[in-house]
Formats: C-alpha cells, sequence, structure tokens
C-alpha cells in the first residue's frame, strides 16, 4: 500500500494540474501586457539577516500569467574576510560579499478578485558571488569570483489599495548550486516579503489612460 500512494496521489493530483494547464494555454492566446516591478526581498544568509533587491520586466498574459526576466542583488553590505566567506581560502583579504544574477521569472495567479490576488511565482537564475573593496554593487574589480544557479519558489498573497498600489506578502525559499561548500551552506535559505509594491505599469495605465502604450497594452486592472 505503501509503494502505491506516491502513484495515486499523482492520479488524483491530474485533474488540477490539467485545469490549471488549461487556463494557462487560455490566457496565452490572449494580447500580451507589460510586467515591470520592482521589489525588495528580506532573507537569511551568511548568518544573518539581509536584503535582496530585484528589477523584473516581462509579458503579462490576461491576469492569470506573467513571465519575463529580471536581475536581483544582495543590497546588505557584508564585510569580512575572504576565509569567512568561501571555502579552502587562506587569504586574509577583507572586502564585501556580493551576489548578482539573471533570472527567468513565472507567476501562475490561481485566485483573483477585485482585491485580492493569490499566486505562485518562481525565480531560476545564473549568476556570481564575489568580493569587492567597495560598499556599493559594482562591476569592476570583482575578486574570487564564483559562479552559481539560483531556483527560488514562493507563495504569495496581495491585497490591493489602489489600481497602482498593494500590500503583498511572499514567503518562500532559496536554493543555490555552487561548487564551493562552505558558501553553499550559508547562501539557501528561506525568503520572506512583508511590502507595499507600487506596481508601475499598472500606474502608467491610470495616470496615461489615452496614451498609445496604454492602448495597447492597458488598461489598469481592477
Amino acid at each position: 500500500m505503501q509503494k502505491c500512494f506516491p502513484f495515486l496521489l499523482c492520479l488524483l493530483s491530474i485533474p488540477s494540474y490539467a485545469q490549471m494547464m488549461d487556463t494557462l494555454y487560455f490566457h496565452l492566446k490572449q494580447k500580451p501586457g507589460v510586467d515591470f516591478n520592482f521589489e525588495t526581498r528580506n532573507s537569511l544568509l551568511l548568518n544573518d539577516n539581509v536584503k535582496f533587491t530585484g528589477v523584473k520586466i516581462g509579458l503579462r498574459f490576461g491576469k492569470k500569467f506573467r513571465t519575463g526576466i529580471s536581475y536581483n542583488w544582495l543590497r546588505t553590505k557584508t564585510y569580512n574576510s575572504v576565509k569567512y566567506f568561501y571555502d579552502n581560502l587562506d587569504d586574509t583579504t577583507r572586502g564585501y560579499f556580493k551576489m548578482g544574477y539573471w533570472s527567468i521569472y513565472m507567476k501562475f495567479v490561481y485566485h483573483k478578485t477585485k482585491r485580492w490576488e493569490y499566486s505562485v511565482p518562481l525565480q531560476f537564475g545564473w549568476g556570481s558571488s564575489w568580493i569587492q573593496e567597495q560598499k556599493n554593487l559594482s562591476f569592476k574589480n570583482q575578486m574570487f569570483k564564483r559562479n552559481m544557479l539560483v531556483y527560488e519558489p514562493t507563495v504569495s498573497i496581495q491585497y490591493k489599495l489602489l489600481k497602482f498600489l498593494a500590500l503583498s506578502t511572499n514567503l518562500g525559499y532559496r536554493f543555490v548550486w555552487h561548487h564551493d561548500k562552505k558558501l553553499l551552506s550559508q547562501l539557501n535559505g528561506p525568503i520572506y516579503v512583508f511590502n507595499i509594491s507600487f506596481l508601475f505599469d499598472q500606474f502608467f495605465f491610470e495616470a496615461f489612460p489615452e496614451s498609445a502604450i496604454t492602448q495597447k497594452f492597458g488598461p489598469a486592472e481592477w
């Protein structure tokens, strides 16, 4: 019976999966609109609370599916010696630890009303970590650079205050594939977001309802 349980579970999940794919296929046939968002995410990394920033731009299909590309970077300024960050390095160089990665993002909305939205966002990307002397993110003079893969599945709840302003919360986890074992154990961690989201595309559609862009990709959702 225990061996049959996973198979039975898969059979029970087929109807909901098929329904999701039918809904997705229906919205992909609609005229796409612009999706743009700027976000800040809290997380645990290097045994500390940190903040990540991300910029997303892509397409939204109806009110159920969004996809595009994003760039994400570690905003918190973490300073220490190289051997604190990387394994098998006795170098005494000190600097700021940085991360930056490009991602393909997708967001499937499985329930939506005038103000409430429940969705499953995820990101899968590729990027690097490195040490630098400057406090702020820089792509010059990167030391001890390491490449990595990042996967971030989350669940999200959003409540709209206005057409372009919403309260949102995201809960998820960051999985990192990295050849440095010491760093890998410190980069995996939970993701949690509790913030006010300013929806730039919806604000533009609301502020300029007669513009050619709004006529093509709008109007603002409500």
